[in-house]
């Protein structure tokens, strides 16, 4: 398999080599973002359980000190709306880094189809 992707990473220019490494951190972003929004709708689940866990959240605790005192529905609006927030931003991204791939991979396929066709003829 390993030689499969060293042949197949020979047919790529260097340009073309340097775009396809540097999808690594975008794909390692969009999890990161993914494990984010996941850890987000489980602090929401806490927080509407129990409003007053969210000065102990990690993120949230720090945003709360330096607000005043809220009550219960106040908390509960203020972080369903960071984590609305959040999600929009979150899947901002992840469409930039969906439409980044897609770009690539089909200029890659389109770049080399040519210089395959060019060498046939």
């Amino acid at each position: 398999m390993l030689g499969t992707l060293r042949q197949c990473r020979k047919l790529l220019t260097p340009q073309e080599r340097g775009e396809w490494a540097g999808l690594i951190p975008l794909a390692l972003v969009a999890a990161l973002l993914e494990t984010g929004g996941a850890a987000a709708a489980l602090a929401l689940i806490t927080v509407l359980s129990d409003p007053a866990q969210a000065s102990a959240l990690p993120v949230l605790s720090s945003l709360f000190a330096r607000l005043p005192p809220q009550t219960d529905r106040a908390i509960v609006l203020l972080c369903t709306a960071l984590l609305v927030l959040f999600f929009v931003v979150k899947n901002a991204l992840l469409g930039v880094v969906a439409y980044l791939q897609g770009r690539i991979a089909s200029n890659t396929t389109s770049a080399l189809s040519r210089r395959m066709f060019e060498g046939y003829l």
